[in-house]
């Protein structure tokens, strides 16, 4: 038997991307996702998104559904992205997506990606070398929210019991 959640690390990329798009302002390819060897990155200032954890926010929910004959298992997490915000405006950046993760427009916006804000962590900035040898500005926000993947397999219900009944004095 095989599971799938309802909700995948995909769209959390997608959901978190157009938010962070849309919050700062920014092109598509000036968002990316965890960068990755040999690969070159963005030659202007750019947020990588890189999945950090996830771990159980509380205790599992199960559903029975008879009429549809599934067994449904959800479990709330809390999935961690820590955003890189590498170039000039990186601090500005940063200080933008911590303050406005907790917002009401954050939580609306997320909101049809089953995602959920929860609190980002403060901005901290660590600078680093590029491949040119150069000191290249980058801040880094932890990004803490709430996703709730379900996973539903089938299962047989019994709906309506049908009594056979056996006389088991008489002999055949």
């Amino acid at each position: 038997m095989t599971f799938t959640p309802s909700i995948t690390a995909v769209q959390i990329f997608t959901g978190l991307k157009a938010w962070l798009m849309d919050a700062l302002g920014l092109p598509t390819a000036a968002v990316v996702q965890e960068l990755q060897n040999r690969a070159a990155a963005p030659k202007t200032g750019f947020v990588n998104m890189l999945h950090k954890t996830q771990k159980r926010h509380g205790a599992n929910t199960v559903v029975y559904s008879g009429t549809g004959g599934t067994v449904t298992t959800t479990t709330p997490k809390d999935f961690q992205i820590q955003a890189d915000c590498y170039g000039t405006a990186s601090g500005d950046w940063a200080n933008v997506i911590a303050t406005m993760w907790q917002s009401p427009l954050a939580v609306a916006f997320l909101a049809p990606y089953g995602l959920t804000p929860l609190w980002a962590d403060d901005p901290v900035e660590l600078s680093g070398i590029n491949g040119e040898e150069q000191y290249e500005e980058r801040w880094i926000v932890l990004l803490h929210m709430q996703f709730n993947p379900a996973m539903a397999a089938p299962m047989t219900f019994l709906t309506v019991p049908k009594p056979t009944i056996l006389d088991i004095l008489t002999k055949p």
